[in-house]
């Protein structure tokens, strides 16, 4: 799988947008949520991993931004504002916010929404197992699984190589510099391409502290890493091998 476009103007376009938010046209968005979002439940009863869990997929729901929670979510959203999607564990409940899916999938491209429904959604496959890793593992983790989930939703979501790219792309731009909270660019990137069969890591614990500690042996790894500015080709190659869901974190 090799990078055909553009990767600096991708990036470039994708600060633009998230600097500059604007209106685009919804009637575009709902039905790309609709399509991920059944795929993940359908996916959730299919997964003998999950189904063995004796609990529910997580509900998805769609709030515009601006529309205030209040309790059940902890403090960081009782009573606050919706400003982007999230996973909130006390209703185990995916909410996502059209505005920003908008200007992800203006910016980068419409398979940038699968990635946002599916990394929340992966915080409800974290949450049914109890595990909470420290900053910024918790949301490589999450990345990792919504590559498997992506992975496996291929044909039905009908992702193509360089939709899987586009979302690649988009963990990259959305990247922490110094990688606190959610991860570095190319510790985000990376964690994507592990869930997606792309690399021979795991999404266990151990892995993601060594991605979080930048102690992966691997030349995809360490050329995103020293991504400033190039627009060269970047081979992410065919999946090494299956897992389900579970077996990837247990």
């Amino acid at each position: 799988m090799c990078f055909k476009t553009n990767s600096l103007m991708k990036l470039i376009f994708a600060l633009i947008f998230l600097l500059f938010p604007f209106k685009a046209v919804k009637a575009d968005i709902d039905p790309l949520i609709e399509k991920t979002s059944r795929y993940l439940i359908e996916n959730w009863y299919a997964d003998p991993s999950l189904k063995e869990s004796n609990w529910y997929p997580p509900q998805i729901i769609s709030l515009e931004s601006g529309k205030k929670i209040y309790g059940g979510c902890g403090k960081d959203h009782s009573m606050n504002k919706v400003a982007g999607s999230f996973y909130c564990p006390a209703f185990h409940t995916v909410v996502l916010d059209p505005q920003q899916l908008e200007v992800f999938s203006k910016a980068i491209g419409p398979a940038s929404i699968a990635y946002v429904v599916a990394h929340e959604f992966a915080h409800g496959v974290q949450h049914i197992r109890d595990i909470r890793l420290d900053a910024p593992m918790h949301e490589l983790q999450a990345d990792c699984i919504a590559g498997r989930l992506i992975d496996e939703g291929s044909k039905k979501l009908k992702i193509t190589r360089e939709d899987a790219i586009d979302m690649t792309l988009l963990a990259f731009s959305i990247g922490d510099e110094h990688g606190v909270s959610h991860g570095t660019p190319a510790q985000r990137a990376f964690a994507f391409t592990i869930g997606m069969g792309l690399v021979d890591y795991t999404c266990k614990e151990e892995d993601m502290k060594k991605l979080a500690n930048n102690e992966i042996k691997n030349k995809l790894f360490e050329d995103w890493s020293n991504i400033r500015g190039s627009s060269s080709n970047k081979n992410l190659g065919k999946p090494i091998y299956k897992k389900n869901i579970l077996d990837l974190i247990d």
